[in-house]
């Protein structure tokens, strides 16, 4: 190899990889001579691939060594040697680029121009208008007399023409309307109040005097309305008595213990009977998003609401009291659950003994608004939890295609029904006419000779859009399908029922409802299963009486008021339908002594046929009733308990004991729910088979996961006792 390539070689070689071992094989030569050194080496590996990019070297080098004596051809040289010309670019392009550049700058600086004069514009002041409160004689003084229109009585619409102001009194104005650019004096800051901070549909002059209205300008100018959607009435009233501790209920969100005594009110309570399931179901849908809802629209006794606890019906027509005790097992301290429960009596016989039901649900995006989809699938799975034996269920899932996903399920088959419809998300558009025929197909399919009753459910926000031919197919089919029924559950909000879908549900003496909750659905799908379920109570009320006695406090789980100046608190009464039931669930810290009498429940109800005629029912909670152990616990105390404590971790709640007269302390509750998991497998083993409770804690457990950390305010423990007569931070 020639000398002049040795320099090419080492720059090559740079780049070979030092084998692995080899630097620490050359430290272990004692004696660092050349013929050593060549017998370590002798055994390093050489890198793979070499000696093929070596050889590679040796050719490139001699392949450049030929090129060098290849003479280059005359032509290539020749135009190697050329210059190429300058361009210069015609007057016509020169007179466009000039034209472009000067039209650019004229449209920018007249934007900026004309952006500098909007903001200096001069405004027309709007007209000012005064809502006048009728309190006899009003003298009214302007400086511009002609600007001044005054409105009275009916003419609203239409003002009439008033002559020149020349200052009167008048004992009837109920509205000014002036153009006057009047100084801001009393009047005028009074009326930059009333259209800035002051409404008078809640402030307290509104409670004395009437306030009317005002008259806009230009009624045609007025913007569109937007629906606002307000916080549902909901809790209790905050009770004014010494006995509850308000300034903890602001400060921490939750209900502190009540103080039990002889001589105050707090010793009755009047329960909210609530079947509502609204935060239950807004949860569900965001936990199917990875997300969960403000603390604050978490409320326990939804939760309690969705179970089906599975109570003994009293005789058909009546309602009953059922009543529970036990340990309150996840409190560290010692206290007491009770849970109170109406229960409505169920008919001996239903209208109908075994009903095939198939449910055609929307499942568009149009079913995402207003929480709709959130509403049916909550209102099905309520309804199916009380499916009979003899039934069967059938569901098709149809957008721009209808899907059939459960065929003829039983009550056995339900945990896969519910993991099919929380899998179940709106998307796309909704096709009802490719959906009628294929629910008609699936309500026809049964699994054997025997007589059963088939029913159709179109559960839909959409309208059918249906070409007549396709539209009397339909009807040809439901006409000669026996023992068969249709019905309708729109969810839309539209004034008027879809014509053709009102006629389809004539043709089949089916029904056709308008509903917007899952209480509405449920009820519904329980109709078109059993036959109908009247209703049995009216404004059925619930109050239960702490014998002060054997119990120092009380808690009521749930029903806590938003805040002071709520919307609205929940309706304490409730209409109950037959087979319905709604709990309560209170925790209670008894008195060291051998009273017996805990309580008294007592439940009041007007007929729901006859205003004149009504009911009553009391049962005596005892203390033998309140069992030592979660074991102990009825089904029903103990499915309420774990819901109720999975619900109360993720509203950072807190423990609460009674140490006193005057005192309880207060610790947060644990960070997550596995304190509840481990309380499950120690449960009634009916528990695990029932599919609505263990799909609740499925999402309960999936909310925990994404739960975020406790306010500041919800992590602190400590003591509060009364004080001359408020209640205070106190010390051990």
């Amino acid at each position: 190899m020639p000398t002049h390539d040795d320099k090419s070689l080492d720059e090559k070689l740079r780049d070979v990889p030092v084998p692995a071992g080899l630097s620490s094989r050359l430290r272990g030569i004692s004696r660092w001579d050349d013929r050593h050194l060549d017998a370590w080496l002798c055994d390093v590996p050489a890198p793979p691939g070499l000696g093929h990019r070596l050889r590679q070297i040796v050719d490139d080098q001699r392949l450049d060594d030929r090129l060098k004596d290849v003479t280059l051809p005359s032509v290539v040289v020749a135009r190697a040697r050329i210059i190429p010309h300058r361009r210069v670019r015609s007057r016509i392009g020169r007179f466009m680029l000039a034209a472009s550049l000067l039209i650019a700058l004229s449209i920018g600086t007249a934007g900026w121009l004309g952006g500098v004069l909007w903001l200096v514009r001069p405004v027309d002041r709007p007209q000012l208008t005064l809502m006048v409160m009728d309190r006899g004689p009003l003298h009214l003084n302007s400086p511009s007399p002609s600007d001044a229109r005054i409105v009275a009585g009916s003419g609203w619409n239409d003002p009439p023409d008033v002559p020149a102001w020349d200052g009167s009194s008048t004992d009837d104005l109920p509205l000014m309307l002036t153009t006057d650019r009047v100084v801001m004096g009393p009047a005028g800051r009074l009326i930059h109040e009333w259209g800035s901070e002051w409404d008078p549909n809640t402030h307290w002059v509104r409670l004395r005097w009437p306030v009317f209205g005002y008259l806009h300008p230009e009624p045609s100018s007025m913007p569109d309305l937007e629906r606002v959607e307000l916080p549902e009435p909901r809790g209790m009233p905050i009770s004014l008595a010494r006995e509850f501790d308000r300034e903890f209920f602001f400060s921490r969100g939750a209900s502190p213990p009540i103080v039990n005594r002889p001589n105050s009110d707090t010793r009755r309570v009047t329960v909210p009977l609530s079947a509502r399931t609204s935060s239950w179901e807004r949860l569900r849908q965001n936990v199917q998003r990875e997300r969960l809802p403000p603390t604050d629209r978490i409320h326990v006794e939804d939760f309690l609401a969705a179970l089906d606890y599975r109570l003994a019906a009293p005789d058909p027509g009546q309602l009953a009291l059922r009543s529970a005790a036990g340990v309150s097992v996840f409190n560290p301290r010692p206290a007491g659950l009770l849970q109170v429960s109406v229960k409505a009596g169920t008919p001996r016989v239903w209208p109908r003994s075994a009903t095939h039901l198939t449910v055609a649900l929307d499942a568009s995006a149009s079913m995402d608004w207003d929480r709709r989809f959130a509403v049916a699938r909550e209102g099905i799975v309520q309804a199916l939890a009380q499916l009979r034996p003899e039934d069967r269920f059938s569901l098709v899932v149809f957008r721009e295609e209808p899907q059939l996903l459960v065929s003829q399920a039983s009550s056995d088959d339900l945990q896969t029904v519910f993991a099919t419809l929380d899998g179940l998300e709106p998307a796309g558009g909704a096709n009802v006419g490719e959906a009628l025929p294929r629910g008609i197909a699936a309500a026809l399919e049964t699994d054997g000779d025997r007589t059963i009753e088939r029913r159709l459910m179109l559960i839909s926000d959409s309208p059918a859009l249906l070409n007549p031919k396709a539209a009397a197919g339909i009807e040809r089919l439901m006409q000669d399908a026996a023992a068969f029924g249709f019905d309708v559950l729109d969810l839309s909000d539209q004034e008027e029922a879809d014509p053709q879908l009102e006629r389809f549900v004539y043709t089949t003496g089916g029904n056709f409802h308008r509903v917007d909750s899952s209480a509405d659905v449920r009820w519904a799908l329980l109709d078109s299963l059993r036959g109908s379920a009247d209703l049995v109570a009216r404004q059925a009320e619930l109050t239960v009486d702490f014998n002060p006695e054997a119990v120092a406090a009380y808690r009521l789980i749930g029903h806590e008021s938003p805040n002071a100046t709520s919307y609205g608190t929940a309706t304490m009464t409730a209409d109950l339908r037959e087979g319905q039931e709604l709990t309560s669930l209170f925790e209670v810290w008894l008195k060291p002594n051998q009273v017996d009498d805990v309580a008294v429940a007592q439940l009041r109800w007007r007929d729901a046929k006859d205003d004149q005629r009504g009911g009553t029912e009391s049962i005596r909670i005892s203390r033998v009733q309140f069992s030592t152990s979660l074991e102990g616990c009825a089904v029903s105390l103990q499915q309420a308990a774990i819901v109720a404590e999975a619900v109360e971790v993720l509203t950072h709640a807190f423990n609460f004991d009674v140490v006193g007269d005057d005192r309880y302390r207060y610790s947060p509750k644990p960070r997550n729910i596995r304190h509840v998991l481990l309380a499950v497998e120690q449960a009634n083993p009916q528990l695990r088979d029932r599919p609505d409770f263990q799909r609740m804690l499925s999402f309960l457990t999936r909310a925990n996961r994404i739960a975020s950390d406790r306010p500041l305010a919800a992590t602190r423990s400590g003591q509060r006792g009364m004080v001359a007569g408020r209640w205070r931070e106190s010390r051990e």
